[in-house]
């Protein structure tokens, strides 16, 4: 039992109490701040300042240099990101010379399986969990723990870097001094699209993607900048990832990148005002849904979806009748364009697409589509990137209203309007089959301390329901505000939280739009509630994490003897359905 008399008093965490690096310095920023893009964000300030040499007047970007900022040093060969994992900051190259390359098989990249416990420590964990909830070692919030772990990483290292560059497909373009890049996986909270190797030793400054998103907040010329630099630089492997794009020749892609118009649909901070949901209709729901667009307009260009969500619907009498939804990676509009260039009868759009919260878009003009995207892909390879819904709708006519309506589109309207086609684990449950045993919530307890982190309940639609899990989704709202970076992607793709720099803020627990993660007060290992210096209890974030680190995962859903629960990628509604009426 806990002593009631002996409390663990710590400091309360704050945002900057831990910069990025406990090695940089202000002499630090000051030379930073010599160099662009700094120099001219700082002359920007100062030039509307009342009084240009009041230290204040720079004050608030020296603070994100100072916090959000660190020096990294690497030796020629050595990597300093790889291609798939996910990005979390950006980097400016001070000194050297690096390049990027792609498709580098895994073990060159010194990537590992995943880190997993031994039968031995499984047994020794079902003995050794504490009593009490949420009890944590206290220690490891200190400096020099932190500090430690940092110098126990060490680099990796692949060797014959230029020899490699000479064998790829794409000729990789060195980055000089002065370069910023992987800025876009960064902001985007998106996969590294390369794996960027030192060709020299070179001197990097490392920007926390938060730093970075406060930067283009402090300056809207850096965002400006920024945005060009994505066109000029990053666009063009961006297309190639799609198929479509992968046999153009680089003239035409120029043609493409010069003429392709950016746009944004929705607010950023969709989030927020979607837990008010409920209060309104479906018909009220799907007209505050921005059109990009519109079902009978004239059909003008190529959609592209960069990130975010969009619904794709047709009238169905006086209603909208969701047929599908685009992710990012998702083209539409292919086969009307085709069919508009051969026919006299000119075809628009046959449906209506809308934002889902925040969506960025990159729209093709159809004279662009018709010069530059035609003469390289044969009619297979085009039909092949369309969304397949709009295929089947553009090449069946006589749709009716029993297709349309079917059980398959009434789940995928379930998930659409609540927009759990953001997750990629999410937890279903089939009510007809669970029989409320809960072994899976114990299963889960096991797994972490005696703590559980999900709740066996949720949203309900016909005989499924989804329970509040972190559905680890591909656009992770719980990371945008993060002021530490704590929650954040592992190498593969789960979100997880850092237990030992969550500062307690709430920030990401707010920002999830589907109330999974929790906030907790702590305890010590003496099972004592841990306070700060003003006697208030420490809180910290909480969430399903996969099962990271364990040797069966995920518990809950290997510990269900009736298979009526499952972590499940929405986008998969095929197989989805299948199981539910299995």
């Amino acid at each position: 039992m806990p002593d009631d008399h002996k409390t663990t008093i710590i400091t309360r965490p704050k945002k900057w109490d831990r910069a990025f690096s406990e090695d940089m310095t202000l002499q630090q920023v000051d030379a930073l701040l010599t160099l662009e893009p700094f120099q001219s964000i700082a002359k920007e300030k100062l030039a509307k300042a009342k009084d240009a040499n009041d230290p204040a007047a720079l004050k608030g970007l020296k603070d994100i240099l100072l916090h959000e900022t660190r020096i990294n040093d690497y030796k020629a060969d050595e990597i300093i990101v790889r291609q798939g994992d996910y990005g979390g900051s950006a980097f400016l190259m001070l000194s050297g010379k690096a390049l990027p390359l792609y498709d580098i098989e895994d073990a060159r990249l010194g990537r590992a399986k995943r880190s997993q416990r031994s039968l031995l420590e499984l047994f020794k964990q079902r003995w050794s969990n504490p009593g009490l909830p949420e009890v944590r070692d206290v220690s490891r919030y200190s400096r020099d723990y932190q500090q430690n772990l940092r110098q126990a990483r060490g680099p990796v290292v692949l060797k014959d870097a230029a020899k490699i560059a000479g064998q790829q497909k794409i000729t990789p373009q060195a980055i000089e001094t002065g370069t910023l890049f992987e800025e876009a996986s960064a902001i985007r909270r998106s996969a590294r699209s390369a794996t960027i190797v030192a060709e020299t030793d070179c001197r990097l400054l490392e920007i926390k993607w938060q730093g970075l998103r406060d930067l283009m907040n402090y300056s809207k010329p850096f965002r400006q900048q920024l945005e060009e630099q994505y066109r000029e630089r990053s666009l063009k492997q961006h297309l190639r990832t799609f198929s479509l794009f992968q046999k153009i020749p680089d003239e035409h892609i120029n043609a493409i990148i010069a003429a392709a118009v950016f746009e944004s649909f929705g607010k950023s901070d969709w989030n927020t005002s979607f837990k008010n949901l409920d209060a309104k209709t479906a018909a009220e729901r799907i007209r505050d849904e921005p059109l990009i667009i519109e079902e009978g307009e004239y059909a003008n260009g190529l959609i592209l979806i960069r990130s975010g969500f969009a619904r794709v619907s047709r009238k169905y009498h006086k209603q909208q009748q969701t047929l599908d939804y685009m992710r990012a990676g998702d083209v539409i509009g292919i086969n009307v364009l085709m069919h508009n260039l051969s026919n006299p009868n000119k075809r628009n759009y046959e449906y209506s697409l809308r934002a889902l919260g925040y969506t960025d878009v990159l729209r093709i003009p159809a004279p662009v589509f018709e010069k530059h995207i035609v003469p390289f892909c044969d009619a297979q390879a085009l039909q092949a990137a369309e969304l397949a819904s709009v295929v089947n709708l553009q090449n069946q006519q006589s749709v009716v209203a029993d297709e349309l309506l079917n059980r398959e589109s009434a789940l995928l309207e379930f998930f659409v309007e609540r927009r759990f086609i953001n997750g990629t684990k999410t937890m279903m449950i089939n009510t007809d089959r669970c029989t409320n045993c809960d072994d899976c919530v114990r299963a889960c307890a096991m797994a972490h301390e005696n703590n559980p982190r999900f709740i066996r309940h949720g949203l309900r639609n016909d005989k499924f329901m989804i329970a509040n899990a972190c559905m680890h989704c591909s656009d992770p709202l719980c990371m945008i505000g993060c002021p530490t970076g704590a929650i954040h992607r592992n190498p593969t793709g789960q979100v997880i939280i850092n237990d030992d720099t969550c500062i307690g803020c709430a920030t990401c627990a707010n920002s999830c739009p589907y109330n999974n993660i929790r906030m907790v007060m702590i305890r010590d290992r003496k099972g004592s509630i841990v306070l700060d210096e003003q006697n208030s209890p420490i809180v910290k974030a909480t969430k399903c994490d996969l099962c990271e680190g364990q040797m069966v995962a995920p518990a809950c859903e290997r510990s269900c003897p009736h298979d009526a629960l499952r972590r499940v990628d929405i986008h998969d509604i095929t197989n989805l359905q299948e199981w539910l009426e299995a």
